[in-house]
């Protein structure tokens, strides 16, 4: 086998290696992204929809509209840390709309309204997570990211429409971002180091070839040093027989 054929195949070894490994890094990379951020979600997905059942928990907020006072029949040790239902309040918010599409706990909300300004009223997706992305109004380089739960109110006085269950993501989505920096970087060292693996394995492969060539090569040549002798003997017979053509 010449030189050059030998380098082609090897080449092609390598690269099909090369293909291989990446294929299964970004398979590998793909798969562990979609169950990380699935079970990442999940938790809070989970407590937005157990809000929305919780008829105390809302009755409560209801009540906290309606009489004005945010820190209504929760103790004084968890006013501001946890809600009645044990949720952490910081993280988690209840919105209280209009048929009209206003906020109607503006007053309650107090502080953390200035961080919900830019939220509209989403009636079209009722009983289902979804996710919003908000311009924070005290610092407009910020973007908050929240999952949002929407349910319609069944409020005898007819005020309040709707009632929204807001979860802030923005730490969850923090973490995403720090773990598919990680997971890129991770997987373009080991992809580098499979390329060096990969030449290895192309020379490997090419080995029992290049054994099978040369013992093809000997062969044949033994074959031919084999040959050579009694077609030479044949020859000189034949040659002898010519210079007496009359003679059989």
């Amino acid at each position: 086998m010449n030189t050059e054929l030998s380098r082609n195949q090897r080449l092609k070894f390598f690269f099909i290696n090369v293909a291989a490994f990446a294929s299964i890094f970004l398979l590998l990379g793909f798969i562990t992204l979609q169950l990380l951020q699935s079970s990442a979600y999940r938790q809070t997905d989970l407590s937005l929809t157990q809000m929305a059942k919780n008829t105390h928990l809302i009755q409560m907020e209801i009540n906290r509209y309606q009489q004005d006072d945010p820190f209504l029949a929760q103790p004084n040790n968890q006013r501001i840390e946890h809600g009645p239902d044990g949720n952490n309040r910081f993280n988690s918010q209840i919105i209280l709309w209009s048929k009209d599409g206003k906020i109607l706990n503006k007053n309650v909300l107090g502080g953390r309204f200035t961080e919900l300004a830019s939220l509209s009223l989403d009636n079209e997706h009722l009983d289902a997570i979804q996710t919003l992305t908000l311009k924070n109004t005290s610092d407009v380089t910020q973007k908050l990211s929240f999952h949002s739960y929407t349910i319609k109110a069944d409020d005898q006085d007819g005020q309040v429409a709707y009632i929204q269950f807001l979860a802030n993501t923005n730490q969850i989505a923090d973490s995403m971002k720090i773990f598919k920096t990680i997971l890129i970087i991770c997987m373009v060292i080991f992809w580098l180091i499979s390329i060096g693996i990969s030449f290895y394995i192309s020379k490997m492969n090419m080995k029992p070839i290049m054994n099978a060539w040369h013992k093809q090569q000997e062969f044949v040549e033994n074959a031919s040093h084999e040959l050579r002798t009694p077609l030479t003997i044949i020859q000189n017979s034949l040659q002898r027989l010519f210079t007496k053509p009359e003679h059989t």
